[in-house]
């Protein structure tokens, strides 16, 4: 079986810059995993694993990709940058796609990854929340030796004036707890008092703004669900749930970007790169529902 040459395999009909609503942005960026290395690999298994999604969604009831879904090249293309210097790379390369008007969907690489891309949508949209699912808080301020490593992208995403709603958390050090409960624009929704995702859903929703750049890490799920991720944690969320919380949210707010990242492809187990492809597609279709694509 050939690989996928871009996400979905689609073909050129389908997959145009030029004629494609949406972005998948590929940056398989690795540079300051702690524990389990491999995410660097994530994005070419999610694109590998999107060949064996079907093209029709049986949700919203239509195919998605003829919306057209361009996949541009990975980034960094050449030598990786040290973790400081990675968003000034990204950021203005989905700048470039915003500014033609195109989704844009990145696809990490370790969550490091996401700070470019959420500069670049809060420029062009200054009101706007990351709706933020992940095990961990992400909020250090240092974490072994970077400022800008995979612990620390959600605390630089805050400085920069993002407010942050997350979901799932279940594991973070006390510095962490410490400035969640002393800031004012970080809400969290911890994993332990939101067992039953549909009972929070309203409240989550209604702690977002207008418009919503979601940055999901894939260990934010059980790992029952998604195994090949860095740090699986216990306890984690499921994929209807997060489905279901994703199109609240759409319906209610406007899902301006997104990311999808910490995938940690493991020999002989497609589950996690099969499931971030699978959930990278929806939500490409639910922002083709709410936009009218």
């Amino acid at each position: 079986m050939k690989p996928a040459w871009n996400f979905l395999d689609l073909p050129p009909a389908q997959s145009r810059l030029a004629d494609s609503r949406a972005v998948i942005l590929p940056i398989p960026y690795e540079e300051t995993t702690t524990y389990q290395k491999g995410t660097g690999a994530g994005p070419a298994a999610v694109i590998a694993a999107s060949a064996q999604v079907e093209l029709w969604d049986e949700e919203l009831r239509r195919e998605v990709a003829q919306v057209g879904i361009f996949t541009a090249p990975p980034i960094p293309g050449g030598t990786a940058p040290a973790p400081e210097e990675l968003h000034h790379q990204t950021l203005p390369e989905v700048g470039r796609y915003l500014d033609r008007e195109k989704f844009v969907m990145s696809l990490g690489g370790e969550h490091t990854i996401s700070l470019g891309p959420v500069l670049a949508h809060h420029e062009r949209f200054p009101g706007l929340a990351v709706l933020h699912f992940d095990a961990h808080g992400d909020l250090r301020d240092e974490y072994h030796g970077t400022h800008y490593g995979h612990g620390c992208v959600m605390r630089r995403v805050h400085e920069a004036g993002v407010p942050l709603v997350q979901v799932g958390i279940r594991s973070l050090s006390e510095e962490e707890a410490a400035l969640i409960e002393a800031s004012d624009r970080i809400t969290t929704f911890y994993a332990h008092e939101h067992r039953n995702l549909a009972e929070a859903t309203s409240a989550i929703v209604d702690a977002l703004p207008e418009d919503v750049y979601v940055s999901i890490d894939m260990d934010a799920f059980d790992p029952s669900v998604a195994p090949g991720v860095g740090t699986p944690e216990p306890g984690g969320l499921f994929y209807p749930e997060v489905l279901a919380l994703l199109r609240a949210v759409s319906r209610k707010r406007r899902i301006v970007g997104a990311d999808v990242n910490e995938v940690r492809p493991l020999p002989g187990e497609t589950r996690t790169e099969f499931t971030a492809a699978r959930l990278a597609y929806r939500i490409i279709g639910y922002v083709a529902e709410s936009r009218g694509w």
